[in-house]
């Protein structure tokens, strides 16, 4: 998928305000295991894939590390920054032709607006620890080995991952869109050859009404590994 077709696709999910993934609140995975995902240190440097406008973002600068996110979506961006009741700053990014770069005045949280694939280490730099809320989820099936590939780039040996899919039936699923499931064979797939895996979390959601229940509109598990990188 072309640059320019993706981030349309989800400019005009943002312009409708059908978010059905944005959540008000942290994430349960993230909360209930930051002191495996930082090993219990502070002032770390973590990135946050496809942030879109999460609060995530706050939380993790307000337990005093410097957050990255990676968003295609302007107004994702903003919308960020006027609900937390923070004032920032936007400025192009050299690099990139129309890329933004939107920044807290404190240089806490750093929010690049561009098409992930057209960023690498040379423009965001490494990091000691990853959030992927959802982001492996969003991803094009054909633009995965693409995915792996940035985060290889920009992970440090020791830089720990919290990876967070769903697993549910795929031909079950009326509406073929994202988030796409994943088993464990297929992140053992993305990540085995150089990162240890350790299930953290895994919330049966076959015969209650989750979040994404009424989004996927099958029974499905959300599951949280945390990823190790050797």
């Amino acid at each position: 998928m072309e640059s320019s077709e993706r981030l349309a696709k989800w400019s005009e999910i943002w312009k409708e305000g059908t978010m059905d993934f944005h959540r008000t609140d942290v994430t349960y995975p993230l909360r209930n295991n930051i002191d495996k995902l930082t090993n219990g240190q502070t002032g770390l440097r973590i990135l946050v894939p496809l942030c879109g406008k999460s609060v995530d973002l706050k939380w993790l600068a307000d337990q005093g590390h410097h957050v990255v996110g990676i968003e295609g979506i302007p107004k994702a961006c903003e919308d960020f920054f006027e609900e937390a009741g923070m004032n920032y700053t936007e400025t192009d990014i050299p690099e990139i032709a129309s890329g933004k770069l939107y920044k807290s005045d404190d240089g806490k949280i750093q929010i690049y607006c561009s098409d992930i694939f057209m960023l690498n280490k040379s423009i965001i730099g490494e990091f000691d620890a990853v959030m992927d809320k959802a982001s492996l989820t969003a991803i094009n099936t054909e633009e995965r080995e693409r995915y792996i590939e940035l985060l290889k780039s920009v992970c440090k040996p020791g830089t720990r991952m919290i990876v967070m899919v769903v697993e549910y039936d795929w031909d079950k699923r009326e509406n073929k869109v994202p988030p796409y499931p994943f088993s464990r064979k297929d992140i053992d797939k993305l990540y085995g050859e150089w990162c240890s895996l350790e299930e953290i979390e895994k919330l049966d959601r076959t015969s209650t009404t989750g979040h994404f229940k009424n989004v996927l509109g099958v029974p499905y598990l959300s599951i949280s590994y945390l990823v190790h990188c050797r």
